[in-house]
């Protein structure tokens, strides 16, 4: 059964199946395709240079192993943070009720997006639908898979439907207008610029 992303306004809960978009969905794509002298589409595979195994598409994945070669499980694998200490683990938020924050266009400007999500309501609460409607940002947390790090969910509505982007908060340093800035290279003089590397 397909996992949505449920959200709470006023202690209301409203519902959306989500779909990701992706380039290719909105400019379209190109693929090459190599054929053999009989006009069939071939078949791209790899050859182990090791034990001249042919490996196939989905023959091979990439897994966690110890330094004994022992598969280790996903589960298994412990984060850390710059102090050596463990962090937990945080599990997904989907199909699990998250708090919206009212939040407003600069942040959606300062907002590193990673993924963007075009939303189909299930159920959506009237009070949330009007403030959408009348061009309402809101905040929430994102984690798709239970993982050590959760992203940032921004939902807004416009003439297309219901769009939630997905990333990271980003902080922009900025400088007042009377800082004196210190030069961080030196300015070469007229005579040591060599124009033929221009």
């Amino acid at each position: 059964m397909a996992r949505s992303i449920v959200v709470k306004f006023k202690d209301k809960e409203s519902k959306f199946n989500f779909k990701k978009i992706s380039r290719s969905v909105l400019y379209g794509k190109k693929k090459r395709i190599f054929l053999d002298e009989h006009d069939k589409e071939c078949t791209l595979a790899t050859i182990d240079t090791a034990y001249g195994v042919l490996i196939r598409s989905g023959d091979a994945s990439s897994v966690h192993i110890d330094d004994q070669r022992n598969f280790i499980d996903k589960k298994e694998i412990l984060g850390m943070d710059h102090n050596g200490k463990t962090i937990e683990r945080i599990p997904s938020t989907l199909d699990v009720p998250q708090d919206l924050q009212q939040t407003d266009e600069q942040h959606v400007l300062d907002f590193n997006c990673a993924s963007l999500y075009h939303l189909k309501e299930e159920v959506l609460e009237k009070g949330l639908q009007v403030s959408l409607e009348n061009g309402d940002l809101y905040r929430f947390d994102f984690n798709y898979y239970s993982d050590f790090r959760v992203e940032t969910g921004i939902l807004l509505k416009n003439d297309l439907g219901y769009f939630a982007l997905i990333g990271k908060e980003t902080s922009v340093p900025w400088t007042d207008k009377g800082e004196a800035l210190s030069e961080c290279f030196e300015t070469p003089e007229d005579g040591d610029i060599d124009f033929e590397m221009l």
